[in-house]
């Protein structure tokens, strides 16, 4: 799981650099172009996944991770999801070691844009990993 998230974490600063480029270009006082970052590692891909979606062993992967990026609004951000995203895959480049590295926008019908769901089976767990971030 270790090396899986040190990918993970390489994508994240990806994204955060990405964005702080982005808010270095806006008005000192303008609104943050990322509200939120959030990874997860070690939870198996799978439908019906969310905060109550529940899991078990067998859902539970060492060499899976996910990372999401909460933007604000199209409006405040200035620029699109899809633009976001192909900026964040330019920064992140390569990772060879990886058998699947997908990046996505608007992967949801309704909402924001870009939206961020991260999942554990354990609230207080989930609650110790939104504080963090």
């Amino acid at each position: 799981m270790a090396r899986t998230l040190e990918i993970a974490d390489r994508i994240t600063a990806a994204g955060q650099r990405v964005a702080a480029r982005l808010e270095a270009e806006r008005e000192e006082d303008a609104p943050p172009v990322a509200l939120a970052f959030y990874q997860v590692v070690g939870q198996g891909g799978g439908e019906n996944r969310g905060p109550t979606g529940g899991s078990s062993a067998s859902g539970l992967r060492s060499n899976v991770g996910s990372v999401q990026i909460q933007l604000s609004d199209a409006e405040i951000r200035g620029i699109s999801s899809r633009v976001f995203e192909q900026m964040w895959r330019d920064e992140m480049g390569e990772v060879s070691s990886a058998k699947t590295l997908t990046f996505a926008s608007n992967v949801f019908g309704a909402g924001s844009p870009i939206q961020v769901e991260i999942a554990h089976p354990d609230p207080g767990l989930l609650e110790g990993y939104g504080q963090r971030v």
